[in-house]
């Protein structure tokens, strides 16, 4: 990536640069022993309970498990299977390393931020991100088509439904047929397309999972602070360290993930582990408050972790909090390509069901892997490949995102720390992104983007 420029305009600007309205919630700054500590205090314009409005657009599907119901899933599968499998215990009673697998070298914050920067600033179907995720120009050109097609097809379903097209949907198909976009644009339109969403499906609070998503909260905070400048996004925007497949045999291919007992390790969830789980959930998360509905934001692969965390939200609520589950509605950060790929449907844990503009996820029953039978209503927000694919790569993750690797090995009290201060170079990297989206979103405004 070297042999690109990089802009001249932002770098020597945006070092010193505070992004005063698009930052991550605080977390406490230290743990007690009772608790986690509390969530960044809300002002007093905030409903303690947070629900939903009455929805414009009633889903066809309905969120469900429908492997028998409340109480049946103590989420300890595994811990049931291998409880005495000493090796494997005594390596789950170990914390990894901050990285997860194995410690990084610092890369220099420059040499970090100057490859993401050139990349962020690519044209979205260009040689830039072509060349770096080996896309020929065959397959880019049929990735546009299937683009094409699915963003003509959406919002003509979408305006049959609901009768027009809203003045952000207007908007954003604008830039959508815009060829020139860049993948930075891609992730702010992936905001906008979650917030048109929740315009049409009613508001409930946002539940970003994970590393991948970072800078799409990003975006929305950005997006909200020019289309809503002042409101008090404690409670609506809600992020989640969450990583790998807790209490699921599902083992990964991926290098560095081949060693089976360690990565039983790594998604073995354990009494305590479950317990601490439970508390920064409430304390920290601030799940406790959601009460009738749940937009959950992440980038699916096999499914085995979003089928994870919905059981653990399941038991969450229904265990820990002794109270009704909240209906939840995913938000998929993914590339049309990829939801009609057959390869990759061929390993998934769920099938798509699809009825008019209408999506959901069916996950059938696996004993072995430890995957439950659920039905979730989706929505597709559909990036770019190379989009998705930046923001699964590991410089982002490992150095920029505000996020941190952290699986059921690791949940435990002394790694707070480590989710409060995300990445090394994260706090940087988010302040000088933010400001960039917070301009361009201002530009935006002027061009016909709609409060």
């Amino acid at each position: 990536m070297s042999k690109f420029k990089i802009s001249k305009f932002y770098l020597p600007l945006l070092v010193s640069a505070a992004i005063l309205t698009c930052r991550m919630d605080a977390y406490a700054s230290s743990a007690s022993d009772d608790g986690l500590g509390a969530p960044a205090a809300s002002s007093s314009s905030s409903s303690s309970s947070l629900s939903t409005t009455d929805s414009k657009f009633e889903s066809t599907f309905k969120f469900e498990f429908l492997d028998g119901g409340t109480g049946t899933d103590a989420f300890d599968s595994l811990f049931k299977k291998v409880k005495k499998q000493k090796a494997i215990i005594t390596a789950s009673a170990k914390a990894l390393a901050f990285t997860g697998m194995k410690a990084d070298p610092i890369s220099p914050k420059r040499v970090v931020f100057k490859d993401c920067y050139i990349f962020l600033h690519a044209p979205i179907w260009g040689e830039v991100a072509g060349e770096e995720y080996g896309v020929d120009s065959k397959t880019r050109a049929y990735q546009i088509a299937v683009t094409s097609k699915f963003v003509s097809a959406y919002y003509e379903e979408k305006r049959q439904a609901l009768g027009h097209l809203s003045s952000l949907d207007t908007f954003i198909l604008s830039l959508e047929r815009d060829g020139t976009i860049t993948i930075l644009d891609d992730i702010m339109l992936g905001a906008c397309k979650i917030r048109s969403v929740i315009q049409a499906r009613g508001e409930a609070p946002i539940m970003f999972l994970g590393r991948s998503p970072g800078l799409v909260k990003l975006a929305y905070e950005c997006l909200m602070a020019a289309v809503e400048p002042g409101k008090n996004l404690s409670g609506h925007v809600l992020y989640q360290n969450f990583s790998g497949a807790p209490d699921m045999t599902n083992l990964r291919t991926a290098s560095g993930f081949n060693d089976t007992e360690a990565q039983l390790a790594r998604n073995l969830v354990t009494p305590d582990k479950l317990a601490f789980m439970c508390r920064y959930m409430d304390e920290i998360v601030g799940l406790g408050k959601v009460v009738d509905k749940l937009y959950v934001v992440d980038v699916i692969g096999n499914g085995a972790s979003l089928n994870s965390y919905l059981r653990l939200l399941r038991y969450f609520f229904e265990q820990h909090k002794k109270r009704p589950m909240p209906a939840v509605h995913f938000l998929n950060l993914s590339h049309p390509y990829d939801m009609t790929n057959e390869k990759l449907q061929e390993t998934a844990l769920y099938r798509i069901e699809k009825k008019g503009m209408d999506s959901a996820l069916t996950f059938l029953s696996n004993e072995e892997i430890g995957s439950r039978s659920l039905t979730i209503p989706m929505s597709l927000i559909s990036l770019v490949y190379t989009t998705g694919t930046f923001l699964d790569e590991d410089l982002y993750q490992r150095h920029l995102s505000k996020g941190v690797y952290f699986p059921a090995q690791n949940w435990r009290k002394e790694w707070i720390p480590h989710i409060e201060k995300g990445g090394v170079h994260s706090s940087d990297f988010h302040k000088e992104v933010g400001v960039i989206m917070a301009t361009k979103f201002e530009k935006w405004e002027k061009i016909g983007m709609p409060k």
